[in-house]
């Protein structure tokens, strides 16, 4: 990947904050939906329901996995997205964005976070965004 400077990458936001958006909604639908289910084939495990029920519930797991795989789908193509961008979102939940950059010389990832208003933060290739600093005035 490319080096992205920090202006760069703030007027990025602009296509990258949607995107990201995007990956959180969708992950945040596909997690309740796999809850769902779960809590649907655990009850036809321990023979919870009976019947019709049974036949009901099948069903409806059924069309929870159609539109998980949906879901799994969107994302994909979200981070395709992004990393066509030059960008990947670490943090499906967060909406954690990275941007590779150079800092004095050594390569770092630049991070952004939905709720962040601009691109003023970056950690060392190996770290992550809990060990991310502030990007000092003019070094980008």
């Amino acid at each position: 990947m490319r080096a992205i400077m920090q202006n760069e990458a703030n007027n990025m936001l602009v296509i990258v904050r949607p995107i990201a958006q995007e990956v959180v909604d969708n992950w945040q639908s596909l997690l309740t939906l796999i809850t769902q289910v779960n809590e649907i084939l655990k009850k036809l495990q321990i023979g919870a329901v009976k019947g019709e029920e049974v036949e009901g519930l099948q069903v409806l797991v059924a069309t929870y996995r159609v539109r998980a795989d949906k879901l799994n789908q969107k994302i994909c193509v979200n981070i395709d997205e992004l990393e066509a961008l030059g960008c990947a979102i670490e943090n499906y939940t967060e909406g954690i964005v990275d941007f590779p950059s150079v800092l004095n010389g050594r390569e770092v990832m630049l991070c952004w976070k939905i709720s962040d208003e601009r691109v003023d933060y970056y950690h060392n290739k190996n770290e992550t965004f809990k060990d991310r600093r502030v990007i000092e005035y003019g070094y980008l």
